[in-house]
């Protein structure tokens, strides 16, 4: 298992030479960090959007708002409930409310029936605000002049915006994890779903670089990595985790309204093949999700080791420096220590 040492001497590669193109690769790799944040910042805010929506219309406080005087409005042509009505005015509607003083600039006097009369105009104007609220956050607009969309028509809009975003944003973690890799390798068994071991061998690449080249190279780039973090610490890896499912997590909780709605009421053929539609969109929102997760985590976990192997192996190479390729590192995750193979 062990990496032979190979010499590397002048006649083969200039010193000056090897240093320039560690550096060339550490701007390679930070370039890639950049362009990786964009789509998932993307799709992190479309998810925040599309919750908004989701808990306006389906739990948000407009639905109490307007059940509130849709109910006390219903006491206004009720004679039965006429002392109902004055004590909720008089504790509830006109208690942080002024009443006016002059009516068309003339001052009025202030009587019980004056309070009343007020207090249904009141009740009145609120509960259409809050009927008209509410069917307006049911009617999404996009700048740019594209078309208002239902709120319910998200099921497909969203998750095929969902598609795209994280479709972009699969093939930059995947290319931020190579670019990782260009430095270093796991020898772990990712094809069994060993994304996370215990102990595995870190790999370097590239015979012309030394153990110095390698901690140069880690500690230009670790701190580039925004959610992405090189130490073993799993409340960040989780956070982590659980930022990349946000958006799966988004789409099946419109998929679960949209089957209760179905299960609960009537609705045309139109609206079943919607859902229908939404749920394959939704197949592949996960698909993509857990294909993401695992580059992230497998990232991390190259990262942690790279740390590791800097700071027990290639890091004593500054004070010893030699011409030699830097050698294959164990990595004992769990005691976060690094052994030279």
């Amino acid at each position: 298992m062990g990496r032979s040492t190979t010499k590397i001497t002048k006649a083969k590669i200039d010193g000056d030479v090897v240093w320039k193109l560690v550096d060339a690769r550490c701007k390679a790799l930070s370039d890639v960090i950049a362009a990786t944040r964009v789509p998932f910042l993307l799709a992190l805010s479309w998810a925040l959007l599309w919750f908004w929506a989701l808990y306006a219309t389906d739990k948000g406080y407009v639905q109490t708002y307007r059940a509130r005087y849709a109910a006390i409005s219903s006491l206004i042509d009720s004679q039965n409930d006429a002392q109902t009505l004055k004590k909720i005015c008089n504790d509830y509607v006109l208690e942080q409310t002024s009443l006016p003083s002059l009516v068309q600039g003339e001052r009025i006097k202030i009587s019980d029936d004056f309070r009343l009369n007020y207090c249904k105009a009141l009740i009145v104007s609120r509960r259409d605000l809050a009927e008209k609220t509410y069917f307006e956050q049911w009617l999404i607009s996009f700048p740019g002049g594209f078309g208002k969309i239902h709120v319910t028509d998200l099921g497909i809009v969203g998750n095929l915006a969902f598609v795209l975003i994280l479709s972009w944003t699969f093939y930059a973690i995947r290319r931020e994890n190579l670019a990782v890799e260009s430095f270093v390798k796991s020898d772990a068994d990712r094809a069994n779903g060993y994304r996370i071991p215990k102990k595995f061998n870190l790999i370097p690449q590239g015979d012309i670089f030394s153990g110095a080249h390698f901690a140069y190279a880690y500690q230009v780039v670790a701190q580039r990595f925004l959610f992405i973090i090189g130490t073993n610490s799993r409340p960040l890896l989780a956070t982590t985790v659980v930022l990349c499912v946000f958006p799966s997590v988004v789409s099946l909780l419109d998929l679960l309204t949209d089957i209760r709605d179905l299960l609960t009421h009537t609705y045309e053929t139109e609206v079943w093949i919607r859902v229908m539609i939404g749920m394959v969109l939704f197949g592949i929102v996960c698909l993509l999700t857990e294909k993401i997760a695992g580059y992230i985590v497998d990232t991390s976990v190259l990262l942690n080791g790279w740390n590791l192997a800097v700071r027990d192996v290639w890091m004593k190479d500054w004070n010893d420096p030699k011409d030699e390729t830097a050698p294959m590192v164990i990595i004992d995750r769990v005691e976060q220590k690094a052994f030279k193979a």
